[in-house]
């Protein structure tokens, strides 16, 4: 499923914020999250993301 370059964006937000709501509890493995998160993004999103 595709997704649009607004919805990409609103998926790393929540993400971001699951990992810092859950940041400093270790059994929620956030980090692992946020990377699989970004890998689903288009490359014109991360560079998005990267300005």
């Amino acid at each position: 499923m595709e997704l649009s370059a607004v919805q990409q964006k609103f998926l790393m937000l929540v993400t971001m914020r699951y990992f810092y709501v859950y940041h400093f509890d270790r059994q929620y493995a956030a980090p692992e999250l946020v990377v699989h998160a970004f890998n689903k993004l288009s490359e014109e999103v991360k560079r998005q993301l990267g300005d």
